[in-house]
């Protein structure tokens, strides 16, 4: 078994590599922006997609026409 160099710097070992980790600023990355997860899509879409299953049911249930066919709760048409 081969020896290490100890550093303050702390290592993971992963699957066999070691990978070194350096010292973060935790004030400064909790006021970091972080990147958008999808900058090619439009501010037109909905940001969440419409999901009521019970309300679904309820509408079959009934005989009335699904929700997102009247085009409420941001659902697609």
């Amino acid at each position: 078994m081969e020896k290490e160099k100890r550093s303050s710097q702390g290592i993971i070992r992963v699957a066999g590599q070691r990978i070194a980790l350096h010292p973060v600023d935790p004030v400064r990355n909790s006021r970091r922006s972080r990147p958008r997860r999808r900058p090619h899509l439009d501010e037109t879409a909905p940001r969440h997609t419409a999901f009521d299953p019970p309300r679904a049911l309820l509408d079959k249930a009934v005989g009335r026409p699904p929700a997102h066919a009247a085009g409420e709760d941001g659902g697609e048409a």
